[in-house]
């Protein structure tokens, strides 16, 4: 059995992978998989692709550029030999054509057609869930690349996430190179290619707010050449009260928000009577995304209240509802 993500006794979001083995005495063993892993996450879906050997995973809800979201991405964790993770669907398009990102959904492998077969789920919107009824097929189509170019480019946790390919490159060294809308292009570091034509790199030296285009410098046959640019934008730190995730919420009540900066904040609660419940000192987190636990040190009895998050001279507010 191989599990993946999920979330801790502190709501701590995982994206590491765990094999346990059913022969003799069960044994767990954690993988340790090449690539680019997926965003930690729960609430997303697996299935075995027996035919490639590998896990499938869809979706489900985690810290996405600045704030705690619902996915819409689709990857494989290869099994047989050396396990390795590979981004099959990126996701985030809104389209009548495609699936939209969301969690708590379900999903079954389908051994006739050889595809993932995903059903409904939630997405969080303003103060509630929006439920979906729809149904998805993911098939395995394969994209085979004929030159080299860029296959994934993604800002999460404070970091640029970029990704190449090129086939019949197995062995190919490039220089990742970096410009700002303002600024000429610079060699940011050499990467080399895992044997199977992949390159990928990480961008921790990112400012807040700033688009940064990126390309790969390669020679061939004597010749320098580059691949095409992609750009992306590095959100602004931003205050903002997302709220119970889920909403509602049956089990402990963790409100996600985030920060400007690192000024004092507090987090409150008040039920309808506009009583003030809980205040919580939430200012030494620092600027970011965050998640609150608020079943620690007090228990919400079942009912709907009032979220308030105060930093300086801004505030916001959500609705939350629990049920036991």
């Amino acid at each position: 059995m191989v599990v993946f993500g999920g979330t801790g006794t502190d709501f701590d979001y995982f994206n590491d992978a765990w094999a346990l083995s059913l022969a003799g005495s069960p044994t767990w063993s954690q993988l340790a998989p090449a690539g680019i892993p997926p965003r930690a996450r729960r609430y997303h879906t697996a299935i075995y692709d027996p035919g490639r050997d590998r896990m499938v995973v869809f979706a489900g809800f985690g810290l996405g550029n600045s704030y705690y979201s619902e996915f819409g991405d689709a990857w494989a964790l290869t099994l047989g030999g050396s396990p390795a993770w590979i981004e099959l669907w990126h996701g985030g398009f809104r389209s009548d054509q495609l699936p939209q990102a969301r969690y708590s959904h379900s999903a079954i492998y389908d051994p006739v057609r050889s595809r993932m077969v995903v059903f409904g789920g939630y997405r969080f919107e303003e103060l509630h869930d929006i439920r979906y009824s729809d149904t998805w097929a993911l098939t395995w189509d394969t994209v085979t690349a004929v030159d080299l170019s860029l296959a994934s480019i993604r800002y999460e946790s404070g970091r640029v996430r970029l990704r190449w390919y090129g086939s019949g490159m197995a062995s190919l060294v490039a220089s990742v190179e970096r410009r700002a809308e303002t600024s000429d292009w610079e060699p940011l570091a050499s990467v080399t290619a895992d044997g199977t034509g992949w390159l990928a790199y990480e961008d921790r030296a990112v400012t807040p707010g700033t688009r940064y285009g990126y390309r790969l410098a390669y020679r061939l046959g004597g010749d320098l050449l580059h691949t095409d640019e992609a750009w992306v934008e590095i959100p602004a730190l931003q205050f903002a009260l997302r709220g119970l995730t889920p909403n509602p919420s049956a089990g402990d009540p963790v409100v996600a928000f985030s920060l400007a900066g690192g000024e004092p904040a507090t987090l409150e609660v008040f039920d309808l009577s506009g009583r003030r419940i809980l205040s919580r000192e939430v200012g030494s987190l620092g600027p970011g995304a965050h998640s609150f636990d608020l079943s620690s040190g007090v228990r919400l009895a079942a009912g709907v209240y009032h979220l308030r998050l105060i930093q300086g001279n801004r505030s916001a507010t959500r609705r939350a509802v629990i049920i036991r």
